[in-house]
């Protein structure tokens, strides 16, 4: 290349054809607004020109971004100057121009400045559009926008399943020419096409992608698979015979005479050694005996062509010889049966792919560039001039990652024959820098436009030299690393310079400059007589870099978000982060692609939702209750599920986690989950809590979005799963970025570090670079040049990505280097040297010289500091942290109860609040299943319902069954022991909804009949009650009250109920609260027996014994007193207003409490109890005075 001229932004031709090329920290995006800002303006130009009118491309969506902040930014900056200058007005303080600006100005008459600021400011408001889009982007606009020119349709959506419509699409090939096979011809294709249709549709994509490399018109394939298979079982059997033919001609006498040959030092030579000629001889006799899977090779030892070359002439005498180059003739000739059917394949599954996506009205990604490509193209020319004159001026960044749809694509609608003189088209590249050939990036095609563009115009190349973000010490050694060698650029597909740059930036000198001695810093790991393997090399490196910068941080020379570490990939960011968190620093992975649905938080936040969608499956429960993300101890585990009040506690509030997701969505009710079971708190202790937290929340907002196409919460739930199982995710499922990421060591790869910079650079595995690797792809076509196999070659494109790596600091870095096993190959003698890029960059010629050409090639720059790597010395780093003087949070020492509530017997004795039947229902199980000392022990007597299973959920289910046998008329007591269809359904529903073991659920319906049909003795105040002898309009299930309550407290109520029931006789205190509000509750049955009326409660307390006292006792540690007088005033209340000669001593029975499990013993486990008149009376009066005060003490 001839020696380019730097570049003047303010004098650059704003016509024709103009390439500049910019060293890694020159300025690039600077540049281009300068010359954005030169267009809005019409410098040098004949008319200034508008956003809209200035296409700016690059290749990605966060370039876009900053390209169109930055320039908008540019333009509002010279707007102000040159308004600034006008007034002659001073500029803002701490604010000054650069000299562009101060030039770009004094270029103008001071006449037009008022306009120039008016032109920028116009066109700053107007960057929102602005026609700065990514080159897929704007092929897409341009298809949609010029639809009728480009023979597009108007309205397209993005193919989203491309690849699920290719194995579609294969798979209907597989059945269209293999399932018609007979069995014998599949054996012998099944090892050429694969074993299912998604092995040959790997095949097949690569070939697909060989092919969009570069426009590209497939060719119809010469053979069918029917024809090739067929040539291929030809060949076969013609192999068959020819091996059958030589088998019949072998003889010991042929073994013999080998032998003796070799004994009289004939078969020898280069390569025949006695061992090797033995294993020969062992291969050919088992291929003799029917082994085919001797190798070919080994067979060619054999033939007559061979064994002549090898000094035995006499070999022509025997017709075995002859025989075996007949065979291994024909085994030469193998058809590529593999390669002529995926070749068909990929034509004919191409062209149907094609026809489905028309019939989609869809596109996938390439296809936006090959159609805009064929269309501008075109003979007719018409979109090409659509867009040329839609867009005058073309800036196209990051030039060198172009590929040849994109050039042929602006080379047709710039081309020399049609611009004019307002035409532009500027390319801005480094071709140092291109490094993304596996995306399709093709450095030819850059270099071939630049030829394009200096034979249009010999002075249409420029450079920029002036480096803006390294520290000069650090320019001059890179500089000196790239210079020690001649042309390390040098590739087949061109010439790459390396052009000296300068140091023109401000960059601070690092305080440890000085402690360091050197800005580029080459640590050699020593290697013995081999070269250190890859373990070592990745464990050594990772740890000794990890040391260093422990002790960086501890002597305060850095932050770790001031230090980078560049890696090659995922293995060593692995190695690297976990050596930091050894020492207890903190980092980010930044090119981490992981999708947040495969990691652990993704798992169990899946169990926990699963149990949330179906809080009956009891298993489902415990195992997201054991789950990391719950981080509950495995001893309170345990101990929750051993605890039946405390497991039934939970699984209620799972019913209610469940009721927040149906009505309000999964997200509030996730919230809802993470605060209450302080989930949120407990992630945050960890180190990497917040990043868990993010996952969790993340999560949330994709399924949140998610729910809105799928019906109901166990589609959402089967969704979860899938997307955990799903290899591939869409961008919106990466882990999403943290404020705090910035605060950490920032490991990314040499890929995604490009356009990045870092005060601190750590470049641990630079030995890691490998000797080439790749070469031609399998199924490139026959006119693909050596440029495009170039195009893979691993060593000239890791000499550029090792460019990118050096060129990312900006006051220091370190390179770690060591010879490994894949560094070097060969023998430079004899022409077959093979090295990787930094052994290129050292000019290595030989095993074991890395060092002496470090010192000689490297050691002379005063910049550079080589020395061996430190012995690791595991340093922890210790942060600074400030003297914060803290104060735990104050706890409020009273409970705040609202002003105004619902009061009920639950919350009155255990402070449970319940607005609903359901909830009461539960909260009064929940009481019941309240063990004490002298609860849950064996009893001495026989009974079979104890051993039914206690808790809240299973006396509700007590409850209920015994509430539906009440609305039924008591079924179970007239079929004489034949249960009905409907009481069967119900219990299997309930059994299953409980998950209750068989022999549980068989008790039910025996216990139920004996609870219905036992006479139930009401003591001296009435005759046995019979259940099941009731009618249905003697009783009233379930029935509920309310009635106000207000400035009543809980201890008013507690003494009078202890001076009228139970007296002087001890029992636990009710909760400290004052009734204001209602009072509620519900009654389990109200019946009428005898002429008087009784509310009967059902208790499913598992007591030691059912004996009076300790019945008495349950009543009173219960509170239960308290429950049966509240029903009794509720009753009372009732009565009084529906009896028009209502008297409490004639028609008050009082409370009949049933304790279920007792029904089998002496008294039908009953506590019957009838209030004094005195007592109800008496809080009647207190519940009124209440209600008086609340009407403001005035008497009707």
């Amino acid at each position: 290349m001839m020696n380019a001229p730097e570049l003047n932004p303010l004098h650059l031709p704003l016509h024709g054809r103009q390439v500049i090329e910019a060293s890694a920290g020159t300025g690039k995006t600077w540049t281009l607004a300068a010359l954005y800002l030169r267009l809005v303006l019409g410098h040098q130009r004949e008319a200034p020109l508008l956003p809209p009118q200035i296409l700016v491309m690059t290749f990605t969506e966060a370039a876009t971004a900053e390209l169109r902040d930055r320039i908008r930014q540019r333009l509002s900056e010279a707007a102000r100057y040159f308004e600034h200058s006008a007034q002659k007005r001073a500029m803002p303080k701490g604010w000054q121009p650069d000299d562009f600006l101060q030039k770009l100005r004094d270029s103008y008459v001071s006449i037009d400045w008022p306009i120039c600021a008016l032109q920028l400011n116009s066109a700053a408001e107007w960057m929102d559009e602005a026609a700065i889009y990514t080159i897929h982007a704007w092929s897409r606009r341009m298809l949609s926008q010029h639809a009728l020119d480009s023979r597009n349709l108007f309205d397209q959506t993005r193919l989203e399943d491309a690849d699920a419509l290719q194995l579609a699409l294969t798979q209907d090939y597989w059945r269209q020419w293999f399932y018609p096979l007979p069995a014998d011809t599949l054996a012998i294709v099944q090892p050429l096409v694969g074993d299912d249709p998604s092995v040959l549709l790997e095949t097949l994509q690569s070939i697909w992608q060989q092919q969009d490399r570069k426009p590209f018109v497939a060719a119809a394939p010469a053979q069918t698979p029917t024809e090739a298979i067929d040539t291929h079982l030809q060949w076969q059997q013609k192999a068959q015979a020819t091996a059958e033919q030589a088998r019949q001609l072998w003889s010991n006498e042929v073994l013999q005479a080998m032998l003796d040959a070799r004994a009289q030092g004939h078969i020898s030579g280069t390569g025949v050694s006695a061992p090797n000629f033995a294993k020969w001889l062992v291969a050919l006799q088992q291929w003799v005996a029917q082994d085919n899977t001797v190798k070919i090779g080994v067979l060619e030892r054999f033939t007559t062509t061979y064994l002549k070359s090898k000094n035995w002439p006499q070999a022509e005498a025997w017709p075995f010889f002859a025989a075996m180059q007949t065979h291994v003739d024909v085994l030469q000739q193998e058809p590529d049966t593999a390669s002529a059917i995926a070749r068909h394949a990929a034509y004919e599954i191409g062209l149907n792919y094609q026809q489905a996506k028309t019939q989609r009205a869809a596109f996938d990604f390439s296809d936006l560039l090959q159609n805009l490509y064929r269309a501008t193209t075109a003979s007719d020319g018409r979109l090409a001039a659509a867009i040329r004159a839609q867009y005058t001026v073309a800036l196209v960044d990051e030039f060198q990652d172009t590929d040849p749809w994109q050039y042929e694509t602006l080379d047709c609608i710039y081309a020399t024959q049609h611009v004019n003189a307002h035409n532009a088209w500027v390319m801005i590249g480094d071709p140092k820098q291109a490094i993304y050939s596996f995306r399709g990036a093709d450095l030819g095609t850059y270099l071939k436009a630049r030829d394009d563009a200096l034979a249009i115009n010999p002075e249409a190349l420029h450079t920029l030299r002036g480096n803006r973000r390294s520290h000069h010490r650090l320019v001059n050694a890179v500089n000196h690393v790239f210079s020690s060698i001649e042309q390390p650029f040098a590739c087949t597909q061109g010439t790459i310079d390396y052009v000296q740059v300068k140091a023109e930036g401000d960059v601070d000198t690092w305080a440890g400059s000085g402690h360091e001695g050197a800005a580029f810093h080459v640590w050699h790991l020593p290697s013995g007589e081999k070269p250190n393997s890859a373990a070592v090399h990745l464990r050594h490196m990772s740890q000794a870099f990890a040391d260093h910068m422990a002790q960086l941080l501890n002597a305060g020379l850095a932050t770790p978000g001031e230090m980078a570490v560049l890696v090659r990939g995922q293995t060593q960011a692995d190695a690297m982060r976990a050596a930091l968190r050894e020492r207890q620093i903190a980092s980010v992975y930044l090119s981490d692609h992981a999708s947040v649905y495969q990691t652990d938080e993704a798992l169990d936040l899946w169990r926990v939702l699963r149990a949330i969608a179906s809080p009956r499956q009891t298993r489902w429960v415990r195992a997201a209750l054991s789950s990391k993300l719950w981080g509950l101890p495995l001893t309170q585990v345990m101990a929750l599920v051993d605890d039946e009040t405390q497991w039934e506690a939970l699984l209620e509030q799972c019913h209610r986690w469940h009721e927040v997701w149906q009505q309000q969505g999964l997200l509030p009710m996730l919230h809802q989950w993470l605060h209450s079971q302080q989930i949120a708190h407990r992630l945050l202790q960890h180190n990497d809590g917040e990043r868990r937290l993010s996952n969790v929340l993340h999560l949330g907002e994709l399924l949140q979005h998610a729910a809105q196409g799928l019906q109901g919460m166990p589609a959402l739930v089967r969704y979860f799963e899938e997307q955990i199982h799903q290899p591939n995710h869409s961008a919106d499922a990466q882990k999403m970025r943290l404020e705090t990421d910035a605060q950490c060591v920032q490991v990314i790869t040499y890929h995604k570090s490009k356009g990045l910079q870092f005060p601190l650079v750590f470049i641990p595995f630079a030995g890691s670079f490998r000797t080439e690797t790749s070469g031609k792809n399998a199924f490139a076509t026959d006119d693909d040049d050596g440029a495009d196999a170039q195009a893979t070659s691993s060593v000239d494109e890791d000499m550029r990505l090792l460019y990118v790596a050096l060129t990312r600091a900006q006051k220091a870095l370190w390179l770690g280097v060591s010879e490994t096993h894949n560094d070097m190959s060969g023998v430079a003698a004899k022409g077959s040297l093979k090295r990787s890029a930094l052994s290129r960059l050292l000019n290595r010629q030989q095993r074991g010289d890395l060092s002496k050409q470090l010192d000689e090639l490297w050691g002379k720059c005063s910049d550079i500091q080589i020395r061996t790597v430190p012995d690791i010395t595991h340093t922890l780093f210790v942060p600074r942290v400030p003297q914060v003087l803290t104060k735990d949070a104050l706890v409020p020492q009273r409970r705040h109860h609202s002003l105004w509530w619902t009061a009920s017997f639950s919350a009155l004795t255990r402070g449970l609040s319940s607005e609903s039947l359901h909830e009461e229902v539960f909260a009064d199980a929940q009481t019941d299943a309240l063990t004490n000392d002298w609860e849950d022990t064996p009893t001495d007597t026989p009974n079979p319902w104890q051993t039914f299973p206690a808790g809240a959920r299973y006396g509700t289910l007590l409850h209920d069954l015994l509430e539906w046998q009440a609305l039924h008329d008591w079924p179970l007591a007239s079929t004489g022991g034949v249960t009905q269809p409907a009481w069967q359904s119900l219990l299997e529903r309930k059994a299953q909804w409980l998950q209750l073991k068989p022999q549980d659920t068989q008790q039910l319906t025996p216990w139920v009949q004996r609870l219905i049909t036992t006479p139930m003795p009401l003591q001296n105040l009435g005759s046995d009650l019979v259940l099941s002898q009731l009618q249905r309009a003697d009783m009233w299930a379930e029935m509920a009250f309310s009635f106000e309550a207000h400035q009543l407290t809980a201890d008013t109520l507690d003494a009078l109920i202890q001076q009228h029931l139970f007296v002087d006789t001890p029992r636990p205190s009710l909760q400290a609260r004052t009734l204001n509000g209602m009072l509620t509750g519900f009654m389990d049955l109200v019946l009428q027996h005898d002429g008087k009326y009784w509310v009967l409660d059902y208790k499913s307390n598992r007591l030691n014994n059912y004996a009076p006292s300790t019945l008495q006792n349950a009543i009173l540690e219960k509170r239960y007193e308290v429950q049966y007088v509240l029903y009794t005033l509720a009753l009372h209340r009732l009565l009084t207003s529906r009896l028009p000669d209502y008297d409490y001593d004639q028609h008050m029975g009082g409370c009949i409490y049933v304790f279920l499990r007792g029904i089998e013993d002496a008294g039908s486990g009953v506590h019957v109890q009838r209030p004094s008149k005195a007592l109800i009376e008496a809080l009647d009066r207190a519940f009124a005075n209440t209600e008086h005060k609340a009407l403001g003490g005035k008497s009707a």
